[in-house]
């Protein structure tokens, strides 16, 4: 049986964060069914990248970001 699946809320959060500072989603996949895992890449510029202090969210580089719940990433390309 299918069932929906959607993206956590410490990813939405951050990716809300990003958003409102001038980033946008260029791509978004649903990379592990089972695991509810989602990559999503966004883009914007570096000098608008906002302190990122998301409950649940883990910073690996200079330009990824994951949850702790569900191993969901959001890689950023900045110019």
């Amino acid at each position: 049986m299918c069932q929906y699946k959607s993206i956590c809320n410490p990813i939405i959060e951050l990716t809300t964060l990003l958003q409102s500072c001038g980033f946008t989603i260029e791509k978004q996949e649903l990379k592990d069914w089972h695991f509810n895992e989602f990559e999503i890449e966004m883009k914007g510029k570096k000098l608008q990248l906002p302190v990122i202090d998301v409950d649940g969210i883990e910073q690996h580089s200079d330009n990824v970001y994951s949850c702790k719940c569900h191993w969901s990433v959001v890689k950023l390309k900045m110019d």
